[in-house]
């Protein structure tokens, strides 16, 4: 995919943010202010293409530490990752994810409330764990790396 055929993803992300109600829909615009700027935009979907490639995601599980309202996950599905699956400590955030997933009519995206230093996984399941918007706000950022490490499968990949 090139930059400039980057056109669609952002139809797509303004076609989601549209079906949503509208408390959910502020709470995105607000915390994610550039969604409102065409060119930030445009960056945002090209840092998480950059995220998607070197972290080798296609067709393979996703979880995000710190997902907030989801648009990272949802870029990470529309390009093609296998399984999606988010975290974040904030309530309120879960919820708008979950309305945001619930009217992109997605499949294999899955949303927990909890905590980076206790990660509510199996050892060993997750094939890439990334945490790039979020690490700095974690309380003890050194204990996520560990449960991190314990989640990867063998090979998998991790970005903070």
């Amino acid at each position: 995919m090139s930059y400039q055929d980057c056109g669609w993803l952002k139809e797509e992300i303004i076609s989601y943010l549209d079906r949503l109600d509208k408390r959910s829909c502020e709470h995105i615009t607000d915390y994610y202010g550039f969604l409102k700027n065409e060119m930030a935009l445009e960056n945002y979907i090209w840092f998480y293409k950059h995220v998607f490639e070197v972290t080798n995601a296609k067709d393979n599980i996703v979880f995000e530490c710190g997902c907030g309202a989801g648009i990272g996950m949802l870029l990470m599905k529309l390009f093609e990752a296998k399984y999606v699956i988010g975290l974040d400590l904030v309530k309120f955030k879960i919820d708008v994810a979950t309305d945001l997933f619930m009217n992109a009519d997605m499949n294999e995206v899955y949303l927990c409330r909890g905590d980076a230093t206790n990660l509510p996984l199996k050892s060993g399941t997750m094939e890439v764990v990334i945490a790039i918007e979020a690490i700095s706000h974690f309380r003890e950022s050194g204990i996520f790396l560990k449960e991190a490490k314990r989640v990867l499968t063998k090979g998998g990949t991790a970005l903070y």
